[in-house]
């Protein structure tokens, strides 16, 4: 038995290497290169998300009313992103890869079966900085999982990011089935917010172009990560 357990022995050093005081563990991170730029990236379980917004070529760059954090990036559709050309295994994410990124957070899941997080989950994704605080009890995020997510809200048609400081919005390529596709969005996407998290239907872009009277807003340009298995 002393062979087998000296080769176990170094695994389990490697695992405990990994994590730090109270059981949290450190993300591990990495790079990847795309349409010329080097991404930042951190593994997540089993997938190895990029964990800074896209800022390839085309899209959209928004211009709003305060200073525009450099960390925002650029605002994509799935129309923009169509000739775009990924290393290999390496997509963007669909439905299934945002809840299984929420998977390793939460076990809460809405009526459609996806997954939820609350307020100590969206701390856990959101980045450590960039976040408006609006009380003694509010906080940053921890970005304690690596995904780093900047609050860049999205963009719009008067050319400017609407709501950052307070969400963050992720393209999906998966589409809304019939019965939830609607003249504001056909698409999912992942919304983080100061107070939750979910895969979800756009409801965001459909809320706020009311207010702002913008019309259908089908589909607004939004934030982009991708995502690969291992």
């Amino acid at each position: 038995m002393k062979p087998k357990l000296l080769l176990i022995f170094p695994f389990v050093l490697l695992f405990f290497a990994a994590c730090k005081k109270g059981g949290t563990v450190t993300p591990l991170t990495s790079k990847v290169t795309i349409s010329g730029t080097e991404y930042a990236t951190v593994k997540i379980g089993r997938q190895e998300w990029t964990s800074v917004n896209y800022n390839g070529p085309g899209g959209r760059e928004a211009v709003f009313n305060i200073p525009t954090d450099p960390n925002y990036k650029k605002y994509y559709t799935l129309a923009d992103l169509a000739e775009l050309k990924l290393p290999s295994g390496w997509r963007i994410p669909n439905i299934a890869d945002y809840n299984k990124l929420m998977s390793n957070f939460t076990t809460k899941k809405d009526t459609d079966g996806n997954y939820v997080g609350d307020y100590e989950q969206t701390l856990a994704l959101r980045s450590a900085t960039g976040w408006e605080v609006r009380s003694a009890e509010d906080k940053q995020g921890t970005n304690s999982s690596g995904f780093n997510a900047f609050p860049a809200g999205y963009y719009t048609d008067y050319k400017d990011n609407e709501t950052p400081g307070n969400l963050a919005l992720f393209l999906t390529s998966t589409p809304l089935p019939p019965g939830k596709a609607n003249v504001h969005a056909s698409y999912y996407s992942f919304i983080v917010t100061r107070l939750y998290v979910t895969p979800s239907s756009d409801d965001f872009t459909h809320c706020f172009s009311c207010f702002l009277g913008q019309g259908l807003n089908n589909n607004q340009p939004k934030s982009v990560r991708f995502v690969r298995d291992f």
